[in-house]
Order: C-alpha cells, then structure tokens, then sequence
C-alpha cells in the first residue's frame, strides 16, 4: 500500500521570476499525479473567473502565473 503525503501549500513573501517582492504560493508535491492534478485544476479553474495564465520554467522551478483580463484583451 502506498504512502500518500498530503499536498503542502505554502504562502511565501519575496521574489517572485522578475515581478518583484510579492505574496505568491507554491507547492511540494509528493509525486507527479499531485503535480499533474493541480496542472490541470489551474488549466479548469483560471478561465472560470476570467482568467488566463502562462506557464513559464525559470532555474528548474516551473510556475503557472494567473493574470486577469478584461473584454477588451487588456492584461
């Protein structure tokens, strides 16, 4: 039987790639289907509330950045 760890969420302050000091989270995921899961929650959830994101890979750690758009395409 597999031992499953809980997904850890953690709100952190400070440099977030290149926008500067920011709240943001992260997660340490304990396998891939917790990373695969949250991939595709984020892919589901953003568009919902008027969303979009961008996923970007800086120094091996990979991120989903969510921005907001208004009718007209602005960011």
């Amino acid at each position: 039987m597999e031992n499953k760890k809980p997904l850890q969420v953690n709100l952190e302050y400070g440099p977030f790639f290149d926008y500067g000091e920011m709240y943001h989270v992260s997660f340490d995921y304990s396998n891939d289907e917790q990373k695969n899961k949250m991939i595709e929650f984020f892919q589901e959830v953003l568009p919902i509330y008027g969303m979009n994101g961008s996923r970007y890979v800086v120094e091996g750690k990979e991120a989903i950045i969510p921005y907001f758009v208004d009718e007209t395409d602005n960011k």
